[in-house]
C-alpha cells in the first residue's frame, strides 16, 4: 500500500513497548545476582588429612542436586607435586559434606592423554546418568575429555579427548577448567585457553556432549586492562536463568589474589561485566589469599556458590549465598490512530 493510499483510510496500529519493572505481579524475567554472604562455618569441604590424596588441595567444585541430595566433584591434590584428581562428596543441604576417601576419577596411565594431572571438572545429571567433562595434562598438552557414570562414583572414560587446543595464539597448547550447561537441548561449554598470565575464555557447543564446535569468534571473554583486578583470567562458570547467561569468572590482578566477578550475556558470546561479587577474605581467613574457581547454582531465587579459598596452608572449598533480584517483563500495548481526512 502506498503512503497516499494509507492516508485515505483510518489506520489502527498496535505495538508493544517492552518495559523492565521490578514488580512480582508480572511474568518473571532475568534473575540478577545480589550481594553474596559467606557461610560462617567455612570451609565446608576442607582439604584432606596429612598423607591423604587431597591433603593440600580441594578446589574447583562442580555441584548437582539429584533426588534431594547434593553431589560435588572437585579437584584434589597433595603437595609438593600437584597431581590433580577428581574427588566426590555428598550433602543433604549443601553445607555439611561427606567426602569419599578415594578419588572418583584418577589420572590416566603413562602415555595416555590424561596421564599427568586433572585441571578442572564439570558434571551434569542428564538423561538419567552423570556426564563429566574434565581437563587433563599429559606434560605437553592440556585437553578436555568426557566420562559417564550411572552412580557418580564409577566412571567410564571416553578413550580420546573431546576438545583439544588448536594451536592458536590464544589457546596455545592448553584448554582447561571447562564448564558445561545444557540449554534448549544443546550443550554449551566455556573453557580457559592459554597459559597464565595470557589466558582467555573460549566457547563451544554440542548436540551430544561429545562432538563440539568452537565459536568462530573465540575467545569470547578476555581479561581486564593491565592493573585491573581481573587482568588474568583463571576460570569461568556459567548459569542460565531462563533469559540470560550469567558468568561467574575468577580473575587475579598484580597481587595474584583471586576474586570472583560477574558478567551477563543474552547469547553466551557477548558479555557485559558488572564487577566483583565475591572478594578474598581478611588476613588469617581460609580464603585470605584468594576466593576463586567458583561454581554457582540458581535455586528458586537464591544463588548458591561454592568457591575455592586459598590460604598459606591449603586450597579449600567455601560456600556463599546471595538472593537473586528478579526483574519482570511487562508488555504494554500502545495504540496509534490515524483517522485520515
Amino acid at each position: 500500500m502506498s503512503v497516499k493510499a494509507a492516508s485515505r483510510a483510518p489506520i489502527l496500529v498496535v505495538f508493544s513497548l517492552l518495559l523492565l519493572l521490578p514488580a512480582a505481579a508480572y511474568a518473571a524475567g532475568p534473575v540478577n545476582p545480589g550481594s553474596f554472604s559467606k557461610h560462617a562455618g567455612n570451609p565446608v569441604v576442607p582439604a584432606g588429612a596429612a598423607g591423604s590424596w587431597d591433603a593440600s588441595t580441594a578446589m574447583a567444585p562442580s555441584v548437582v542436586l539429584v533426588g534431594g541430595q547434593y553431589h560435588m566433584w572437585f579437584v584434589g591434590a597433595a603437595a609438593p607435586a600437584f597431581v590433580g584428581r577428581v574427588g566426590h562428596a555428598t550433602s543433604p543441604d549443601g553445607l555439611t559434606w561427606s567426602k569419599d576417601s578415594a578419588p572418583a576419577l584418577d589420572v590416566g596411565s603413562p602415555g595416555e592423554w590424561d596421564s599427568k594431572s586433572i585441571l578442572g571438572v564439570s558434571v551434569l545429571f542428564d538423561g538419567g546418568f552423570y556426564r563429566m567433562w574434565y581437563a587433563a595434562d599429559n606434560g605437553s598438552t592440556v585437553q578436555i575429555g568426557y566420562a559417564t557414570s550411572d552412580d557418580g562414583l564409577t566412571w567410564v572414560k571416553l578413550a580420546d579427548p573431546v576438545l583439544s587446543p588448536d594451536g592458536s595464539s590464544w589457546e596455545q597448547a592448553r584448554i582447561s577448567w571447562p564448564c558445561v550447561i545444557k540449554v534448549g537441548g544443546r550443550y554449551h561449554m566455556w573453557y580457559r585457553g592459554g597459559n597464565i598470565p595470557n589466558t582467555a575464555i573460549g566457547y563451544a557447543t554440542s548436540t551430544d556432549g561429545v562432538n563440539w564446535v568452537k565459536h568462530s569468534g573465540n575467545p569470547v571473554f578476555t581479561g581486564g586492562d593491565a592493573g585491573d583486578w581481573d587482568d588474568v583470567l583463571e576460570a569461568a562458570a556459567v548459569t542460565h536463568d531462563g533469559f540470560l547467561y550469567h558468568m561467574w569468572y575468577s580473575g587475579a590482578g598484580a597481587n595474584d589474589v583471586g576474586q570472583v566477578g560477574h558478567a551477563f550475556s543474552a547469547d553466551g558470546v557477548n558479555w557485559t561485566r558488572t564487577g566483583i561479587v565475591l572478594a578474598n577474605g581478611a588476613a588469617g581467613a581460609f580464603d585470605a589469599l584468594g576466593a576463586d574457581y567458583a561454581f554457582v547454582r540458581l535455586e528458586d531465587s537464591t544463588y548458591k556458590m561454592w568457591y575455592s579459598g586459598l590460604s598459606q596452608e591449603a586450597y579449600q572449598i567455601g560456600y556463599a549465598e546471595g538472593a537473586g533480584v528478579a526483574s519482570h517483563w511487562l508488555y504494554v500495548p500502545v495504540v496509534l490512530r490515524n483517522y485520515g481526512p
